[in-house]
This record gives C-alpha cells, structure tokens and sequence, in this order.
C-alpha cells in the first residue's frame, strides 16, 4: 500500500510539473514585476503566475494549521472523554447487574 501511494504522489507531482511547463510555455511574454518599489526581475508572465500561486498556497496552509492542531486537540480530548464514560457506564452497568 505504501508503494502505490509513492507511485500515485510521484505521478501527481509529475502531471503537476508538466501542466505548469506548459502553463508557462503558453504565458511566455516578459513582464517586470515591481513590489513595494523593490524590482524582482523579468521574468515570463507564466512562471511570476506559478510563483505567486503556489507562494498564495503555501501561506494558504501554513495559516489554516493552528486550527487543524485544534480541532486534534478538541478530538483527543472528546476521545478521551468518551472513553471514561463508557468505563464508568460499564463500572455502573456492572454493579446494578450486580444488586
């Protein structure tokens, strides 16, 4: 199961690069990008695209973490919860079985 998993990753990541070479074949017009008054440099409109999605994704992610770590957190401690009630139902159930 882990191989096809490495194989599945490996064709994805492959399938990726090549729709974004083609993406950049298609945007190949030069453009100089200015930010905050720093000049990043001339490169193909298809790659300053690339970057700036992939840059979006990335802070996209790394901001949504502290939420997924909480809701692990709050999942751990229903579990946790969870399991000791249901040992004290079965430590209940047990003495009222036997009365």
């Amino acid at each position: 199961m882990r191989k096809i998993k490495l194989i599945l990753l490996v064709a994805l990541l492959l399938v990726a690069v090549c729709i974004g070479a083609w993406f950049v074949q298609d945007n190949s017009s030069s453009t100089d990008v200015v930010l905050l008054g720093f000049h990043l440099g001339i490169m193909p409109v298809g790659i300053w695209m690339l970057v700036f999605f992939l840059s979006g994704a990335a802070v996209g992610i790394a901001l949504s973490y502290p939420a997924i770590f909480g809701l692990k957190r709050q999942s751990r401690r229903s579990l946790k919860m969870l399991r000791k009630l249901e040992n004290d139902l079965g430590k209940a159930q047990n003495n009222a079985a036997g009365e």
